[in-house]
């Protein structure tokens, strides 16, 4: 499985992301998500958080990850970038991207709940 993992205090430009989609030619599907700073948490209003890491020991935690994901699912690739630094309410965090074959409902079913 290949992975790509980036780490920086520069803002992520999503576009930029789905623009850039090395595919397989076997992939069928990309699973994409971007985590963003929420605006509140517990009724109290947040400007920005400020993200730091030891980079050493993110990116053995990020690998223990992968690893695990390589383990569980059909995934021929995962791309991660992390934001480091202050990122402003509303500013994507992280954004990651794994193409796979095809996206099996029946071994992986989505999980809905009603409301």
């Amino acid at each position: 499985m290949q992975r790509e993992l980036t780490l920086t205090m520069e803002t992520l430009d999503e576009a930029a992301w789905l623009e850039r989609r090395p595919m397989p030619p076997e992939a069928g599907a990309a699973v994409y998500f971007t985590g963003v700073v929420r605006g509140t948490e517990g009724g109290r209003a947040i400007a920005a958080i400020e993200y730091e890491a030891f980079e050493q020991m993110a990116r053995h935690q990020f690998e223990l990850l992968f690893q695990e994901v390589e383990k569980r699912w059909p995934v021929q690739s995962v791309r991660v970038a992390h934001r480091l630094g202050r990122v402003a309410a509303g500013g994507a965090a992280v954004v990651r991207k794994l193409p796979q074959p095809r996206f099996h409902w029946q071994r992986h079913p989505p999980r809905i709940r009603a409301s």
